[in-house]
């Protein structure tokens, strides 16, 4: 992007393959065929792609161009409305996930209904959004809340529905929970629309969000929000729906009319002690209690820093008997997983971006320069250079393919794999480093020759995982250290350990170092040609053999690898011999 028509282009194109998600998203629910979830994932990358590179564009803008007052409104708008879209994809992502989660559970008619009118007015909210930025409309931007009014509406139209369903025995309670969530993310992308809107309004007028936001609070604070539940009074001594209220993977809160708790389910257990983040949670627990008291929805995120850290989302819903508060209910989800895996996303589309635009930067600079110098010398050295980086480029790229096969299935050819040999050969592959760096490699062996010891999986990609151990452990080695390879069968489980007696990994790292393109010393990485992915291929590979991989190390003092493979992957002797006589 060179100018902010550019700019402004893109974040158009970025809100279309947003607007885009919403109704493939929804089919995915409705149908049940959740075949197009991995192809809506893969996309959400590619926005996630999109949105960095946008963003990255208005920080350089910012720095570089001295950007007039409008200009500046406009980049700032940018870099909201990049996050607001990026959050709407990030939920479409989340409703196919629970349509995984819910996966042959019936939906009752009324309920389908609902929701396919939540989808098609949160898209027609999120393209509005983008009319407005595009075409600079205030009035327009200005008219979303009142038209998110209509998706409010919807979304306690479909909790009333699903209640009704569940009561009706239409819908297990699985699948409500599931589907109150997925009302939820509706709404939200709704609520991200509005915000946009907001933005624009400050992009053409200058006034900030938070002005109107005030004002609006001040002319909402006499009005009445109208009941969001009607349901019967629930029979007495249904045990069995509390049964499964105490095992359903949500926090459960069941308050009475007068906000004190009635019920709690067996995931609320673990917040009942006195440590500081199991406060923070029942402090929202009781601030929502409140407010559903009140007869109105609330939602409230909790970040426990712990250890471990966790991220919760919770809600509350009034529940309503003939016009009044009857119960109070709070439901608590915890998103960590979640988090952690979008943020692990966000980190590798923006750790692909550096990783392939630093090789081809240099190939262009050096051969920009190559085409402008006469000098013999000069010319080949920067030759040189050039080959250097077209072959990291290509080893990146090769590691990228290496992996995404992995992970889809493709490359999985398998086969009777003799350990000892395929060990020695992932060794000769590293051979030439290790004499470069006059590092020497030792094999203990304790299965003495390894006659009769095989496993059944990929050749080609054992000997890539015990390659990439060997290879790591000799580019982080000192300069004459020694790795050592031991392959071991114990207890029916066969190990093949890697150890190095270099750098050893920081406590804090070794969670991170199986992430791709995670280096523990980055400088190291550059100096040797390290792709970054050669553990995440590793861990792949164990996955895809249901083994697991290990890391024993101190700082200072090098570091152990093991790959650990279960008796289920050995080929026991009778099975060798009836493979050898055919």
């Amino acid at each position: 992007m060179t100018d902010l028509v550019e700019l402004r282009t893109e974040l158009i194109k970025l809100g279309a393959m947003v607007c885009e998600t919403i109704p493939r998203g929804t089919e995915v629910l409705l149908s049940g065929e959740l075949g197009e979830v991995q192809n809506l994932i893969d996309n959400d990358d590619e926005i996630d792609r999109l949105s960095i590179e946008i963003e990255e564009h208005c920080h350089s803008y910012m720095v570089l161009q001295s950007p007039k007052a409008g200009e500046l409104r406009l980049l700032v708008t940018a870099t909201k409305l990049v996050a607001e879209l990026e959050r709407s994809a990030d939920l479409m992502v989340n409703v196919c996930k629970a349509a995984r989660r819910m996966y042959g559970s019936p939906m009752s008619p009324k309920v389908r209904g609902v929701v396919a009118e939540m989808a098609k007015e949160a898209g027609r909210l999120l393209r509005l959004s983008i009319d407005a930025f595009a075409d600079a409309d205030d009035a327009l931007a200005l008219a979303l809340d009142d038209i998110d009014d209509e998706l409010d509406q919807l979304n306690r139209d479909m909790v009333a529905a699903i209640f009704e369903a569940h009561s009706e025995g239409l819908i297990d309670l699985q699948a409500a929970v599931q589907l109150a969530l997925i009302a939820r993310y509706y709404e939200r992308i709704g609520d991200h629309a509005v915000n946009i809107g907001q933005r624009v309004n400050y992009m053409v007028t200058g006034w900030l969000p938070e002005h109107a936001g005030a004002l609006r609070a001040a002319q909402a604070a006499a009005l009445v929000e109208r009941p969001t539940i009607e349901v019967d009074e629930p029979e007495a001594g249904n045990t069995r729906l509390m049964r499964a209220m105490k095992a359903v993977p949500l926090g459960i809160v069941i308050g009475d009319a007068n906000g004190g708790v009635v019920f709690e389910n067996d995931f609320m257990v673990e917040f009942a002690s006195g440590r500081h983040g199991d406060a923070l949670v029942q402090s929202a627990i009781q601030e929502l209690l409140r407010v559903a008291q009140a007869g109105q929805s609330g939602q409230r995120d909790v970040d426990i820093y712990g250890p471990p850290r966790r991220f919760l989302e919770l809600w509350s819903i009034p529940v309503l008997a003939d016009g009044e508060v009857s119960e109070t209910l709070v439901i608590v989800e915890d998103v960590t997983e979640n988090r952690r895996i979008e943020d692990i996303r966000r980190d590798f589309v923006a750790n692909v971006s550096h990783e392939l635009k630093t090789p081809v930067g240099a190939i262009g600079l050096l051969a920009e320069t190559l085409n402008e110098s006469d000098d013999p010398a000069v010319i080949d050295r920067l030759s040189k250079r050039l080959q250097d980086e077209v072959f990291r480029l290509g080893n990146t790229i090769d590691d990228l393919l290496t992996l995404s096969q992995i992970e889809s299935g493709d490359s999985f050819q398998p086969d009777r794999v003799e350990v000892m040999p395929m060990v020695a050969s992932a060794i000769e592959r590293v051979a030439a480093l290790a004499e470069s760096r006059q590092v020497s490699i030792e094999v203990e062996s304790g299965v003495g020759d390894g006659a009769g010891l095989y496993l059944r999986g990929d050749r080609a990609l054992l000997k890539s995982a015990v390659g990439n151990l060997v290879d790591n452990a000799v580019k982080y080695s000192e300069i004459g250290g020694q790795v050592e390879v031991s392959v071991d069968l114990r207890d029916g489980l066969l190990t093949i350990s890697v150890s190095d007696s270099g750098i050893g990994i920081p406590e804090i790292d070794r969670e991170r170092i199986f992430e791709r393109f995670y280096r523990v010393d980055q400088a190291r990485s550059r100096e040797t040609g390290g792709t970054g992915l050669g553990l995440s291929i590793v861990r792949h590979v164990m996955l895809g053999h249901n083994g697991e991989v290990s890391v024993q190390s101190q700082e200072g003092q090098g570091s152990t690898l093991t790959l650990t493979f279960p008796p289920s992957v050995l080929v026991d002797q009778a099975e060798h011999d009836q493979a050898e006589d055919v």
